[in-house]
């Protein structure tokens, strides 16, 4: 069957296997050598002592020679690369060599006066992360990239927090005219350097330059992005289809408010452009450094020209005084276009519900949701009716008072961090049949959905799943740690038939505890006896000993977890029983619990449920 495959088939399936199982898979037979070599040579990390192995003419059997012609994507993390001794073997040895990345290290000399990039020839793509503070004149970084006839791809990091540092490297719109003079096959652009404000004189010549056709996708740090720089993107260039402002990570100790009397004035430059970004259709926009200025300008205007965004990824900072109009604003697409949605809309306490809010959207088939707040589950549904792949983050789920049951054809469902009620499960199963995958990480439920004998029963009798999978479902006793899956054992048998047949129910039970060296979770499933100790404990349960209960104030997740012999204590913990039509793959464990940090947040509290969300 493997030898039956063709190349690019397996050359797909090398690229998704473990670095350390590539090499095993190239021995499984002769049609998967060069395909699973390939793959695993394809990046090589270079640093001093991999760089003395690969020029280490002694050894016969040198495996970094024998394999340089696979390798497509090279990085160096120290100065390998700029060591004299070195860089003429490496260049050698890897001449055709298209991607490079360079971690500059802290040397009194920068990259620009050591590297002659010209010898790099066929570089289509290049990389230059800056490890610490130092004045960079982007002049010359780009002069020195004159010689580098097939460079397509430019990215240009910090990799240190500036606010940390009096030194800022900055660009700006002279240094881009220059970069562009100097590549002028660049395509794709990425740069976050602070931008220096554009003075006021120099708009006119702005008007005047001439666009860089070829860039189809930009990404900048938006710390200083204003109205003149969106301005002088839009001129520049014309052929975007996605643009990117990121946050660098950086949260500037203090700006300079943002005077509102200069709204209508930023609003009047941008749209006395001949166009704005007419090809654009994949924007991303993160403010989380606190810019001063109003994106929703950047927004307005895009509705301004009509122009048709795709995919849109966009936060809208809650404390924002002007949170309202950047909330309409950056989710005013065209509703004939939009197809995928990333909102992070932080918290919100307005008095009326976000769904209420938020716009039409006849086309848009995902949606990934973020907000502290309430949220009504079937109203999302109703606002977006091509909607296949739902993903809510951070919210208080629930159902409206009277929900709408025409049929839906979602088909992926994500709830994460978040408190939910258990009526929205029944609901989505009665009006979304075609639900093929769903996942659970971190969902809470409040106190009075939880049995007096602690079960949470979600029944979702209409769903017949591909994929379900469930991490972390907590309750004010802690998490739990027993599950029980029931699906219909009789699921081939056609609908015409259920009546005349016995309904059998095919009940699955699961603890879940620890890996031994405690980094995952590992779901061990019951025996027949445990199981029907289990079920029994439930059955006749009036008290709980809460003694062996767990201590929620440990501060990691790993912590709320034991090993498999501790079972029967964790009875007390609680029961999550799920019922299903049909569940052809679970998967209960495999969490990587170090990653977690165990809170229970705001949307746990049943005070601030009961005056902010429903009981739906």
């Amino acid at each position: 069957m493997a030898s039956e495959l063709p190349y690019e088939v397996v050359s797909l399936i090398a690229s998704h296997v473990d670095q350390d199982s590539r090499l095993t898979c190239a021995i499984v037979c002769k049609q998967w050598t060069e395909p699973f070599l390939n793959a695993h040579w394809y990046y090589l990390t270079i640093y001093r002592r991999v760089a003395d192995r690969i020029c280490d003419s002694s050894n016969l059997e040198n495996k970094y020679l024998s394999n340089a012609h696979r390798v497509y994507e090279l990085a160096f993390i120290d100065q390998s690369l700029v060591d004299v001794e070195y860089r003429s073997k490496l260049l050698q040895i890897y001449s055709g060599i298209k991607r490079l990345k360079y971690f500059e290290p802290h040397r009194r000399h920068h990259v620009v006066e050591i590297i002659d990039w010209s010898s790099w020839t066929f570089l289509s793509h290049l990389e230059i992360h800056f490890q610490y503070p130092s004045y960079i004149l982007l002049k010359d970084v780009f002069k020195n990239l004159s010689g580098l006839p097939c460079l397509l791809h430019l990215t240009l990091v910090h990799r240190y927090s500036p606010a940390d540092f009096d030194i800022k490297n900055t660009v700006s719109w002279l240094d881009i005219e220059s970069l562009h003079l100097n590549v002028p096959r660049l395509e794709g652009l990425n740069i976050d350097f602070t931008h220096i404000k554009i003075p006021n004189n120099d708009m006119n010549k702005i008007r005047y330059i001439l666009p860089a056709c070829t860039v189809t996708k930009a990404i900048f740090d938006n710390d200083t992005v204003d109205a003149s720089w969106v301005f002088y993107f839009a001129l520049k260039y014309p052929n975007l289809h996605h643009l990117e402002f990121k946050n660098n990570g950086t949260v500037y100790k203090s700006c300079e408010a943002y005077n509102e009397k200069y709204y209508e004035k930023d609003s009047r430059l941008l749209s006395t452009l001949h166009q704005f970004f007419p090809c654009l259709t994949n924007i991303s926009l993160d403010p989380l450094n606190r810019n001063p200025w109003p994106f929703s300008i950047f927004y307005d205007t895009l509705r301004h020209f009509d122009v048709k965004v795709k995919r849109a990824k966009v936060r809208v900072i809650y404390c924002d005084q002007t949170w309202t109009r950047s909330l309409h604003s950056c989710i005013g697409f065209s509703s004939e276009s939009l197809r995928i949605l990333w909102a992070d809309l932080g918290s919100y306490l307005y008095k009326s519900l976000i769904t209420s809010l938020l716009p039409f959207y006849p086309c848009l088939v995902e949606l990934h949701f973020t907000f502290s707040g309430s949220i009504e589950i079937d109203i999302i549904l109703d606002k977006f009716p091509s909607l296949r792949w739902l993903d809510i983050n951070l919210s208080l789920t629930h159902l409206s008072e009277q929900p709408n049951y025409a049929p839906h054809h979602l088909q992926r469902l994500e709830l994460h961090h978040l408190h939910a009620s258990k009526s929205i499960f029944k609901y989505l199963s009665s009006r979304c049949k075609q639900l093929l995958f769903m996942k659970l990480e971190h969902v809470g439920f409040k106190m009075s959905e939880v049995t007096k004998n602690r079960e949470i029963c979600i029944e979702m009798p209409y769903t017949q799943l591909e994929t379900l999978i469930i991490w972390g479902v907590k309750t004010y006793h802690g998490f739990i740690k027993h599950y029980v899956i029931k699906q219909e054992n009789n699921i081939d048998i056609s609908q015409s038939n259920v009546s005349n047949q016995e309904q059998h129910t095919l009940s699955n039970w699961y603890h879940i505890t620890k890996e031994t060296d405690g980094v995952k979770s590992l779901a061990w499933e019951l025996g027949k006896h445990e199981a029907e100790y289990a079920q029994k404990f439930y059955e006749d349960v009036t008290k709980f000993n809460d003694d062996n209960s767990q201590d929620m104030d440990h501060e990691y997740i790993v912590y709320h977890y034991t090993i498999k012999k501790d079972w029967k204590l964790h009875l007390n913990c609680g029961l999550l029983s799920l019922r299903f039509k049909s569940v052809k793959a679970y998967h209960l464990d495999k969490e990587v619990l170090t990653k977690y940090h165990c809170f229970f947040p705001l949307v746990y509290s049943p005070s601030f449920w009961e005056s902010n969300g429903r009981s739906g």
